[in-house]
């Protein structure tokens, strides 16, 4: 009995596993945004007070009173935690800049320019990332955070 020559097919076989490939890499690529997004939007503060109820009535064990109780006291500091972030966000953003500042002045002009380019994308991008305001003014790193009084 004569086998069949697999090479005879071989434009078929080559089509097929570049088929495949391609296949792999947009579903890689797809799938790869999508998580980003749902990790990002998961992370983010403005789901905190969710996110901290569905947690502790999880792991608790809560009631539905105690789980309305929860969300109500959660509800009440997410403002704060917001603030918080944002303050976190102003601070580092100072430090960043005397970072910058201070690789800015071993460059040579067109470098510096890229540089400017670069941090001006990536600030864009974050801000947006995390749903921040432009800075409007810059904090002093020695600064502490701004005391948020907390309500009973």
């Amino acid at each position: 009995m004569k086998l069949p020559n697999p090479f005879k097919y071989w434009k078929i076989l080559l089509l097929m596993v570049g088929l495949f490939v391609a296949g792999l890499i947009c579903g890689g690529g797809l799938t790869a945004a999508a998580l980003g997004k749902a990790v990002i939007r998961e992370l983010s503060m403005e789901g905190w007070s969710r996110r901290t109820t569905r947690d502790l009535q999880q792991q608790l064990q809560l009631t539905p009173e105690q789980t309305e109780k929860v969300k109500a006291i959660a509800d009440r500091y997410q403002p704060e935690v917001i603030a918080l972030r944002n303050n976190t966000f102003k601070l580092f953003g100072a430090l960043h800049r005397q970072f910058n500042a201070e690789v800015t002045a071993l460059l040579t002009p067109e470098q510096a320019v890229a540089f400017s380019n670069l941090n001006a994308r990536r600030t864009e991008k974050f801000q947006k990332t995390f749903k921040l305001l432009p800075a409007t003014n810059a904090i002093p790193t020695n600064a502490a955070p701004a005391k948020t009084k907390r309500q009973p």
